[in-house]
């Protein structure tokens, strides 16, 4: 998958824009086209969010969770997301809690030291509130800096400081 950037999805945006005003008058449906487009690049804008946190968990789930419609998701797996997750999508497999809690821990290590809330970790795996803050009091990945505030923490490192120091 190329990396999403606003230049790139606005450009796309008003190439797609552009292509369905040249043919308007073609189409009695020009108002549901340009929704679609209009939900396209929401979809991009959202992706690019999830890019740029890791690139982690299901673009699929996170995509439905944003309201973006089906039409605009089969749009942008087909010319973004690649055959991995079109595959996903056909196969429909809803992810185990054990996958979703490795899958966290996954991005723990590759976010190091980065200050995240609550609200982050909910979208990341999809849990509720209460099972994050239960999971965050004896998880060693993450250390409470304040109320609602963690860090993100390498444990192994943790543990050889704790040994030499």
């Amino acid at each position: 998958m190329q990396k999403l950037t606003s230049d790139f999805i606005e450009t796309y945006y008003q190439k797609l824009f552009r292509e369905a005003k040249e043919r308007a008058w073609l189409t009695p449906n020009f108002d549901s086209e340009v929704t679609l487009i209009s939900d396209i690049a929401r979809g991009l804008f959202t992706l690019e969010v999830w890019q740029n946190n890791g690139s982690v968990g299901n673009p699929m789930r996170i995509l439905k969770e944003y309201s973006v419609s089906q039409d605009a998701i089969d749009v942008i797996v087909a010319e973004f997301l690649g055959p991995v997750y079109v595959e996903q999508v056909e196969k429909n497999v809803p992810a185990r809690r054990v996958d979703k809690w490795a899958l966290l821990e996954a991005w723990a290590k590759k976010n190091t030291f980065q200050e995240v809330d609550v609200a982050q970790l909910i979208e990341i795996t999809g849990f509720s509130y209460k099972t994050i803050l239960n999971y965050l009091k004896t998880s060693p990945y993450f250390r409470k800096i304040k109320n609602g505030k963690y860090e993100v923490r390498d444990p192994k490192e943790d543990r050889k400081h704790e040994k030499n120091g």
